[in-house]
């Protein structure tokens, strides 16, 4: 990080965050694993192994789609390392094609904790809501809308809708939910919710506009289209957790991808074990969401307005 970036106290707590979390992570086969952070003569920097390979938006983008097979291996890999942050109380909250990279043999790896947080941390001061409300761009394409109450961080197609809500209350299902989002784009060549604008995006996040995937991936095998769906659930509660167990019925589809009843199973018996309750609570917080995110889009229209006008 340079000196110039560095007095920003806020730029430069992200920084330390990211540094610490990436490398007390420690070795794992599908993260990027960090090898020492620190100081010195006045320049912050972290050391990582370095990632062969293209990032899976690249791949995207040349590619158009990745058949289910290949974007399953990449799918399962990344489940692993979702699992793993789970497992050290991490949430990696911008799991997205960009952010993984897959080499020649096929190994994938989940990079760039810049948004990652421990889930028993405190708000982190970036993200303090008190710190001022409106809509705008950061990160070059990330997008955050702050209010009093809420603050969404990160990448709006992507996003799962309680971290649209408040990414600083997202647990591991956020991480599912953006794994799912992620094989959608693969399967599709589509960007899961594709708006006109980030906030319009958010919005449809929160009300689940998604298009089947048999529509346009018709060819799509069953059990496949039934646990990319799964993961998209809108609940947090409704999606599979975050745990070895999603390891398995990723491989267990990809064993047999034209049997859709392995997930109905597994569905089935994690649905008996959510409360009708939960999901109560979950769509009244919806249904508020949605609104916000609406207000917030007129008041950035609002201000587009009034601004000057160019000469």
């Amino acid at each position: 990080m340079t000196k110039e970036r560095a007095i920003n106290k806020a730029n430069l707590a992200r920084f330390m965050r990211e540094a610490q979390l990436t490398c007390e992570l420690g070795a794992h086969p599908h993260l990027v694993r960090g090898i020492e952070w620190g100081e010195s003569h006045s320049i912050h920097y972290l050391a990582c192994e370095l990632a062969l390979g293209r990032s899976l938006d690249h791949v995207l983008l040349e590619e158009g789609r990745i058949e289910w097979r290949r974007s399953g291996q990449i799918m399962l890999q990344i489940a692993e390392a979702i699992t793993h942050l789970t497992a050290c109380g991490v949430v990696h909250r911008d799991v997205k094609p960009s952010n993984i990279v897959v080499a020649d043999s096929g190994e994938a790896k989940l990079i760039d904790l810049g948004l990652a947080r421990r889930i028993s941390d405190a708000a982190d001061a970036d993200e303090d809501p008190t710190q001022g409300s409106g809509v705008g761009f950061v990160r070059g394409g990330m997008y955050r809308v702050q209010t009093p109450a809420h603050c969404a961080v990160g990448s709006p197609a992507f996003m799962a809708p309680e971290q649209v809500l408040d990414a600083r209350s997202c647990l591991g299902a956020a991480d599912v939910y953006s794994l799912g989002a992620t094989w959608y784009a693969c399967l599709t060549g589509r960007l899961p919710f594709d708006a006109a604008n980030p906030t319009a995006a958010m919005e449809q996040v929160l009300m689940g506009k998604l298009t089947p995937l048999s529509e346009y991936a018709p060819d799509m095998p069953a059990g496949v289209a039934a646990l990319v769906t799964w993961l998209l659930a809108r609940c947090p509660s409704d999606r599979p957790a975050s745990s070895p167990a999603l390891v398995d019925l990723v491989r267990a589809v990809l064993a047999a991808p034209h049997d859709s009843r392995v997930v109905d199973s597994a569905r089935a018996l994690h649905s008996s074990r959510c409360t009708t309750q939960v999901r109560v609570q979950w769509l009244w917080w919806l249904a508020a969401g949605v609104g916000l995110v609406v207000s917030s889009w007129w008041l950035a229209l609002e201000l587009i307005a009034l601004a000057p006008g160019e000469s």
